[in-house]
């Protein structure tokens, strides 16, 4: 009875709700014959709640060479606040001031859909999807999540949500080997790769001038999510796991062996440090308290998790798409594909998982058998695949001139 009452309440809602939007629909519509002006971007990310990613790294660089007004929304008043005392030029979206900005704005800037602004305001702009994955292992494509809707569900999605099926004007991506990874391709719809833009992606710049920077001031981070602090001269191996819808799943199941370890990272001046998903629930099932010595643990996101991957030696993970930003840095990788199978029943794979350029194992005795062949052969069998792969990824966009490129094209645009 409870649960009868609760679905009628929510659909109740849902109605009310919509009932409540329609005036803002024709706001979307007239927001079309607005006067934009050529010279105002703004820019947003990750649903207007976070400040990183490709959308900042093109920020920080058109505030340095450009005399573009530049304007970051976002929908969250803690991070507004957090900002303001910043020099990124910031406004509330839900201010008079932030819907001004989105009318007047001739360029949008996003990093996963137009609600990372509010999109009532944005009829008439350019908007530029910049992703936030340069080339996922897994399917990140939110068209083909969508396709698999059933046909009442679609339909009800557009009644209810009719701004998340509004397609960029542009999404910028890596090469022209990589336009699948474009979140919002419906790749069925020939006219719809006209969208795709090979240009490179600002995440690859700041990678390369992060790579730049002593190790000493890149271990600063690593030190910040440590209770030991970590020599400077130990190497770091960082370990990032996939997020994973089953609740069950627990990386530790899978032949963890702490002392082995433990050991081979005390033989060879080495620190692992596991950074989990902040919705992982491995934390919890097996006790930070256990992860102890040169095995540390962390739970960060964003522009730091960059900033890590420059500092460690060699990168673990299963599915992440980090692994081709750690490609620019021509460093060891193992791929751990613990749990494969069931995993690939929860999300589609994109590549050949054993093609991959790097170890594969499949176990934490697989990991550490790894780390010893990385360790102790001093030849690096997978730099060749790792050159391939990156080639094949960047196709030469990996020249630090990828906000330039996009620059350059938008105002040819405009």
């Amino acid at each position: 009875m409870r649960d009868k009452f609760l679905y009628i309440f929510k659909a109740l809602y849902q109605v009310f709700m919509l009932l409540v939007k329609l005036p803002l629909h024709i706001v979307y519509f007239l927001s079309y014959f607005y006067p934009r002006k050529r010279n105002k971007w703004v820019f947003s990310s990750w649903e207007g709640k976070k400040c990183r990613g490709n959308s900042l790294y093109l920020y920080e660089y058109l505030s340095k060479n450009s005399n573009i007004d530049l304007i970051w929304i976002t929908k969250s008043k803690e991070l507004f606040n957090n900002l303001n005392s910043s020099e990124i030029k910031v406004k509330y979206g839900y201010s008079f001031e932030g819907i001004y900005a989105l009318l007047s704005s001739r360029v949008v800037f996003i990093s996963h859909s137009v609600n990372d602004v509010i999109p009532y305001f944005i009829r008439g702009s350019l908007i530029v999807n910049l992703g936030h994955a340069t080339y996922p292992i897994k399917n990140m494509s939110f068209s083909k999540h969508f396709a698999k809707f059933s046909y009442l569900r679609r339909l009800k999605n557009y009644i209810f949500s009719p701004y998340n099926n509004i397609k960029p004007s542009y999404e910028i991506v890596s090469s022209g080997n990589t336009l699948d990874a474009a979140s919002l391709l419906d790749s069925e719809k020939d006219n719809e790769r006209e969208r795709i833009i090979s240009l490179g992606l600002p995440k690859c710049d700041h990678i390369l001038n992060l790579s730049k920077l002593p190790k000493e001031f890149l271990n600063q981070v690593t030190n910040q999510y440590s209770k030991k602090t970590i020599n400077e001269d130990s190497k770091i191996i960082l370990f990032l796991p996939t997020w994973r819808q089953d609740k069950n799943f627990n990386l530790f199941d899978y032949g963890f062996d702490f002392d082995r370890l433990n050991d081979i990272l005390e033989e060879n001046n080495a620190t692992m440090i596991i950074n989990f998903h902040p919705f992982d629930e491995s934390i919890r099932v097996l006790g930070t308290k256990k992860l102890t010595g040169r095995i540390r643990h962390a739970s960060f996101t964003g522009d730091t998790v960059l900033r890590f991957l420059c500092a460690s030696d060699i990168l673990v993970t299963d599915y992440s798409s980090l692994y081709s930003d750690y490609l620019l840095l021509d460093r060891p990788i193992i791929f751990s594909k613990f749990d494969y199978y069931n995993y690939t029943n929860e999300r589609d794979i994109n590549v050949n998982y054993e093609s991959l350029p790097g170890i594969t194992v499949s176990n934490w005795k697989g990991v550490c058998d790894s780390l010893e062949e990385v360790f102790n052969k001093g030849i690096d069998i997978h730099k060749k695949s790792r050159n391939a792969w990156r080639g094949h990824i960047y196709s030469g966009h990996d020249d630090g001139k990828s906000c330039e490129r996009i620059q350059s094209f938008i105002n040819e645009i405009l």
